[in-house]
């Protein structure tokens, strides 16, 4: 954790007692929310938590539970990050958060869209690399997420690379298409990214979306959707009709199915 941080930090329990811990930049009503996977940290999505933040988001940045390659305990609890993304938007929504955009990435991606049900104030979902292969665990994981997200009315933006699997599992590109064509809501956006080296593309993939190699295109993507919805979020709570989201990211409109682009 970089040391001019420090008093950002925050720990939180999730409902089945583990203590988890991360970063609260900013603060106010619309909360922001950014899980990292396994030993990947959180800190990989500075960039784009400290732009959410200057723009007036409260975001919360954190590892899940035993997120260290190898602890024993992971693969005991591996369906319950969705319990880590709760317990999150649980802090947020204490700290004053009246509408959430939850993000994760690979099985936190997944965990995230199966947390939406219960955040208080869901506006939207973030998904870096959602993962349909590597064994039973993510396919069973995944199965889960199709129906859920296809009775999700939030906007949705989805990132993954485009480079096919060596062991012949569907690819993360092949996750991310069949997400965004089940996706419900209108606004939702699928962007592949090219040249992810096999091994580590969920945490390439969340580095370029964050912009911390200069991805920016794809960051105000992210930045853009988050307006957009938290504005379209606002506009509800007015009674007012929700209005259209900049940079080619539209806010949800009531009963509306979305379409899926590709970049």
């Amino acid at each position: 954790m970089p040391g001019d941080l420090r008093d950002k930090s925050v720990s939180f329990r999730t409902e089945d007692d583990v203590q988890l811990s991360g970063l609260v930049l900013g603060s106010g009503p619309r909360g922001v929310i950014l899980a990292s996977y396994l030993k990947q940290s959180y800190c990989d999505w500075l960039p784009l938590a400290q732009s959410l933040a200057d723009s007036g988001n409260q975001v919360l940045l954190f590892d899940i539970r035993f997120f260290e390659l190898g602890d024993p305990r992971m693969l005991k609890d591996e369906y319950k990050y969705d319990l880590d993304l709760q317990a999150a938007a649980q802090e947020l929504t204490r700290r004053g958060a009246t509408s959430i955009v939850a993000g994760g990435e690979a099985r936190t991606a997944a965990a995230a869209v199966l947390a939406a049900p219960r955040i208080q104030g869901p506006a939207g979902l973030v998904l870096v690399s959602p993962v349909q292969g590597f064994g039973g665990v993510e396919r069973s994981t995944f199965r889960q997420v199709k129906p859920v997200l296809e009775s999700l009315t939030v906007p949705v933006f989805i990132a993954s690379s485009d480079a096919p699997m060596s062991n012949g599992d569907p690819s993360f590109a092949d996750s991310a298409r069949v997400l965004a064509d089940v996706s419900a809501a209108s606004g939702s956006r699928l962007d592949l990214v090219s040249g992810a080296s096999h091994g580590g593309r969920a945490g390439e993939d969340r580095r370029r979306v964050a912009g911390s190699r200069g991805r920016v295109r794809r960051r105000g993507a992210v930045e853009a959707l988050v307006r957009a919805v938290h504005v379209a979020d606002d506009r509800r709570s007015a009674g007012a009709r929700p209005a259209r989201g900049a940079v080619g990211v539209s806010a949800p409109a009531e009963g509306q199915r979305g379409g899926r682009r590709e970049r």
